[in-house]
C-alpha cells in the first residue's frame, strides 16, 4: 500500500511539474530555480519532499539522478564546460564549481551561462569569452550570495585574492581576461569579445579584473567588410576592477549599440579615455550608448606617457543618450583640465539628457541636448548647449564656464560667459558674469548680473564698425550715438536700426534700453541737393527748370531749346560767372553738393540771312547695315585738314555714328569726314564694314576736294540757327556745302548733329 502510494504522490508531482513549465515558459537560469538531482536514494516518505527528478524516476521505478533537467547542463570542469557551450541540446550551462580555463571559451550559438555563483577565471593570455558571428549569449546568476575576495593593483585592475583580498564581490565571477586576439599588445575585450554579427546580454553575474587595450570588461566590434554590427544589453550584473587605455568597463566600436537598464553598474574600471565606456565613431558610423538605467560609479579617466585622459565616466565620439540612472563619483586626471571631464568627456555626434543624474564634471565640445535630467558637477561648454524637447530641460547646479552657445537649459549656480561666449537662451538663477561675450536671448529675471555688454554699430559704408560697452543690469543701459557720426558720399544718415524678432526697428536713443548684446546697423538714405541757374535775363521753357538733383541719379541742365534770351545766342552753362573751362550739359549721378550754374550769352551783332524751320532740332546720324547703298540728296564735299602726321583705319560696326567714332579716338566728326571724303558723301550715312581712316595727332590727312576749302576772298555772311535747322537745310538754302559751313565754324560746331537754336554760323556768300 505505502508503494502504491507513493506513485500516485510522484505521479501527481510529475503532472504539475509539467503543467508549470508548459504555463511559465522562463528558462531555470533566468528563475534562479535550477533544478538538482536528488542525493539520496531514500524512500520517499510524503509528498513535500518528492523532487520533480525523483518523480520521474519513481515512474520509472528508478531513483538514479538526472543529469539534465530541462536543457541545463550542470558542470564543474574546463573540460566539461567547454563541451557543454558547444552542445545545442543544452539551452544553459550551469557551474556547479570554480573553473579555471587557459583557452578562450567560443560561442558560436545561443546558449545562457549560469555562473551560479562560482568563478570562471582565465590563467592563459585571450578574453575569457569570445561570441562569433552568429552567436548570442547571456550571461546569468543563480547565486547571489557567494562571497569573492579582490585585491587592486597599482594599476587600478582588481586581482582575484580570496584569502587576503579587501575588496568584496558576490555572486558568480569572469575574471582574469587579457582581450583577443591573444598575446599580442593590441587586444579587445578582456572579459567577453563581441564579434560583428553576435550578441551579449548580461542577466547577473560580474566581469571582474579583467584588462586590454580596448574594453578591459567587453568589446563589441563592427565588421566594415561584411556591415555586421554587435550589440551589448546589461539588463543586471556588474563589470567591476577591469582596465584598458580606451573603455575601462566597456568599449562601442563604431555601428555597435550598448543599452544599459536598471539592476546593472559598471564600478571602479580604469582607462585613459572613457573609464566607464568608451563611444567610437567613423566619418559614417557612430557607436551608441543609452543609459536606461543602472550606475556608472567610481570610474577613473588616468594620465599615461604625458597623454591627456578624458572621461572619467563616459567618453563619447559617436552617440550617447542618458534617459535614466546615473553617473557619480568618477575622476579625469588630466595636466590641463585635471577632473573636467570627469563625468562625460563629450565630442560626439550626439549627446542627448533625457533623464538620470550625472554627479560629475562634463566637458562638451560637440552638441550636447538639454532635455531632461541633472548635472551636478561643473560644466564647460566649448560648442553648444540645445534641445528639441519643449516640455523639459535639463538643470544644471552647478558652475559652467560657456565657451560655445547656450540655448536652453536651468542654470541655478554661476555661469560664466566667456568673450567667445554666446548665451541666447536658457533660464538663469544664480550669477552671471559676462566677460565681453555675446548675450542675445535667455531668461535672467531672477539671475544676479555682471560684467558689460558689448554694443556693436555697423556704419554700412566699408568702414570698420564701431563698438561700446555697457553695463548689464535688468534694467537695462542707455546708449549714446557714435560720434563722430559716420558718412557716406551721397548719402544722408536715416537712423541706427536693430533686429526686432525679425522686424528692422529704429533705434531711439532717448528711450530705448539695451539687455542684450547687439547690432545697430546705420540705414542710409541717398541725398538730394540744390540746384540754381543763373540766366542772366534768359528765360528758360516750362518744365524744363531744373532746381535739384539726387545722388545717384544726377540731372540734364536745360539747352539751347530750352533757354531764350531776346537778341542773344547761349553759349551754354557754366560753373563759375567768369565761364572758364568747358560748358557744362548735365550733372553726373556721382556727384554731390548743391550747385550754381551760370548761363553765358553773345551778343547778336552781325548783319544775318533769315534762317527757315525744320521739323527735326537735331538729327541722329545713324549706320545703315544693310549695305544696299548710300541714301543721300548731295554729296559733301570736304575741307582739307593740314595739321597731323599718320592716321589709322577703323572698321564700321553695326550701330556706330560718326559721334560716337569719333568720341572714341579723341577726334572731331569733321576731321574724320575730311580724311574720307571719297567715302562719306552724307555723314547722316555710314555702312557697318566701310573701313574708315581715322586721324590721330599731327598727320597729314589727303582727301577732299579744293572746293571744300572756302577761298580767302570769298565773303561770308552770318546765318542765325533757328529752331528746327539742319546743317543740311542751312546749307541749302544758302547754297554751299555742309562742309563749307563746318570750315567756317569749327570753334563751335564740334559735332555736324548738335546745332543750337541761337546760334551765329558764318555761311559762304555767292
Amino acid at each position: 500500500m505505502k508503494k502504491q502510494r507513493r506513485r500516485i504522490y510522484a505521479a501527481l508531482l510529475c503532472s504539475s511539474m509539467v503543467f508549470s513549465l508548459v504555463s511559465t515558459p522562463v528558462s531555470a537560469a533566468e528563475t534562479g530555480q535550477m533544478l538538482n538531482p536528488p542525493t539520496s536514494t531514500e524512500e520517499l516518505s510524503s509528498p513535500e519532499s518528492i523532487s520533480g527528478n525523483e518523480a520521474a524516476a519513481a515512474l520509472n521505478g528508478l531513483y538514479t539522478a538526472l543529469p539534465i533537467a530541462n536543457g541545463v547542463k550542470e558542470v564543474a570542469t574546463a573540460e566539461e564546460l567547454a563541451a557543454a557551450l558547444e552542445n545545442n541540446a543544452n539551452d544553459t550551462v550551469k557551474l556547479t564549481a570554480d573553473i579555471t580555463i587557459n583557452t578562450t571559451l567560443t560561442i558560436s550559438r545561443t546558449v545562457t551561462l549560469d555562473l551560479n555563483g562560482n568563478v570562471l577565471k582565465m590563467t592563459g593570455s585571450g578574453s575569457v569569452i569570445k561570441v562569433e558571428s552568429g552567436g548570442s549569449l547571456t550571461i546569468a546568476d543563480s547565486n547571489t550570495t557567494t562571497q569573492h575576495n579582490f585585491t587592486p593593483n597599482g594599476d587600478g585592475l582588481w586581482v582575484l585574492d580570496e584569502t587576503g583580498g579587501s575588496k568584496f564581490v558576490y555572486g558568480g565571477i569572469i575574471t582574469g581576461g587579457t582581450g583577443m586576439p591573444p598575446g599580442v599588445n593590441y587586444s579587445e575585450g578582456g572579459g567577453v569579445y563581441v564579434s560583428a554579427g553576435a550578441a551579449l546580454t548580461m542577466n547577473g553575474g560580474s566581469i571582474v579584473g579583467c584588462k586590454a587595450e580596448s574594453g578591459g570588461g567587453v568589446c563589441i566590434v563592427y565588421d566594415y567588410t561584411a556591415q555586421k554590427t554587435s550589440e551589448f544589453i546589461m539588463k543586471g550584473g556588474s563589470i567591476i576592477g577591469c582596465t584598458a587605455s580606451s573603455g575601462g568597463g566597456v568599449l562601442i566600436r563604431s555601428g555597435c549599440r550598448f543599452t544599459m537598464n536598471s539592476g546593472s553598474e559598471i564600478r571602479c574600471c580604469t582607462a585613459r579615455t572613457g573609464g566607464g565606456v568608451t563611444i567610437n565613431a567613423s566619418s559614417s558610423l557612430a557607436g551608441s550608448f543609452t543609459l536606461a538605467g543602472g550606475k556608472i560609479h567610481k570610474c577613473k579617466a588616468y594620465v599615461a606617457n604625458n597623454f591627456l585622459s578624458h572621461g572619467g565616466g563616459i567618453s563619447n565620439e559617436g552617440e550617447f543618450i542618458m534617459e535614466s540612472g546615473c553617473i557619480e563619483n568618477c575622476t579625469s586626471q588630466s595636466q590641463r583640465d585635471d577632473n573636467k571631464s570627469s563625468g562625460v568627456y563629450n565630442k560626439g555626434k550626439l549627446f542627448i539628457l533625457r533623464g538620470g543624474t550625472i554627479d560629475g564634471n562634463i566637458t562638451n565640445n560637440t552638441t550636447l541636448n538639454a532635455d531632461g535630467g541633472t548635472v551636478n558637477g561643473e560644466l564647460t561648454n566649448n560648442d553648444q548647449i540645445t534641445g528639441e524637447d519643449l516640455n523639459r530641460s535639463t538643470t544644471f547646479n552647478d558652475k559652467v564656464t560657456n565657451n560655445g552657445t547656450i540655448r536652453k537649459g536651468t542654470f541655478t549656480n554661476e555661469v560664466i560667459n566667456e568673450s567667445s561666449g554666446t548665451i541666447n537662451g536658457g533660464t538663469f538663477t544664480g550669477t552671471v558674469e559676462n566677460k565681453d561675450g555675446t548675450i542675445s536671448g535667455g531668461d535672467f529675471s531672477k539671475a544676479t548680473l555682471n560684467g558689460m555688454l558689448v554694443i556693436t554699430f555697423d556704419p554700412d559704408n566699408g568702414d570698420q564698425s564701431i563698438t561700446q560697452e555697457v553695463n548689464w543690469s535688468k534694467d537695462g543701459a542707455t546708449l549714446t550715438a557714435p560720434d563722430p557720426v559716420p558718412t557716406n558720399e551721397g548719402h544722408s544718415l536715416d537712423g541706427w536700426y536693430y533686429d526686432n524678432n525679425g522686424t528692422e526697428t529704429k533705434w531711439n536713443f532717448d528711450m530705448d534700453t539695451v539687455k542684450c548684446t547687439m547690432t545697430l546697423k546705420a540705414k542710409w538714405e541717398l541725398s538730394t541737393y540744390s540746384v540754381t541757374l543763373q540766366t542772366d535775363g534768359g528765360t528758360i521753357a516750362s518744365g524744363k527748370e531744373v532746381t535739384g538733383y539726387t545722388y545717384g541719379t544726377g540731372a540734364v541742365l536745360p539747352t539751347a531749346n530750352d533757354i531764350t534770351r531776346e537778341g542773344y545766342r547761349f553759349d551754354g552753362w557754366y560753373a563759375d560767372s567768369s565761364f572758364s573751362n568747358s560748358p557744362i550739359t548735365e550733372i553726373s549721378a556721382t556727384e554731390t553738393g548743391n550747385k550754381t550754374f551760370y548761363a553765358k550769352w553773345t551778343k547778336n551783332t552781325t548783319p544775318i540771312i533769315p534762317g527757315n524751320d525744320t521739323n527735326n532740332i537735331v538729327e541722329q546720324y545713324k549706320t545703315d547695315d544693310s549695305n544696299s547703298g548710300e541714301q543721300t540728296d548731295r554729296d559733301v564735299p570736304s575741307p582739307v585738314v593740314k595739321s597731323t602726321t599718320s592716321y589709322l583705319t577703323y572698321t564700321v560696326q553695326a550701330g556706330d555714328t560718326l559721334w560716337k567714332i569719333a568720341r572714341k579716338y579723341n577726334c572731331s566728326i569733321t576731321e574724320i569726314m575730311v580724311a574720307n571724303s571719297d567715302r562719306i558723301k552724307n555723314p547722316n550715312r555710314i555702312h557697318a564694314g566701310w573701313q574708315l581712316k581715322i586721324p590721330q595727332s599731327g598727320a597729314p590727312i589727303t582727301g577732299g576736294t579744293p572746293d571744300a576749302v572756302l577761298p580767302e576772298n570769298k565773303k561770308s555772311g552770318i546765318y542765325i540757327v533757328r529752331q528746327g535747322d539742319t546743317l543740311w537745310a542751312i546749307a541749302r538754302k544758302c547754297v554751299c556745302s555742309v562742309a563749307e559751313i563746318i570750315s567756317l565754324n569749327r570753334e563751335l560746331i564740334r559735332d555736324p548733329a548738335l546745332i543750337y537754336s541761337g546760334w551765329e554760323l558764318k555761311v559762304p556768300q555767292n
